[in-house]
């Protein structure tokens, strides 16, 4: 699986419930989520 994401450092802030799904996606796709 080619990694779009990678070398991209994402903030994970979010309070809700579906939004942590998006960070999810974007480490699914290779970004670091911290």
């Amino acid at each position: 699986m080619i990694k779009v994401m990678e070398g991209v450092r994402v903030l994970e802030v979010a309070q809700f419930t579906f939004v942590p799904a998006a960070g999810a996606i974007l480490a699914d796709w290779g970004a670091d989520v911290i």
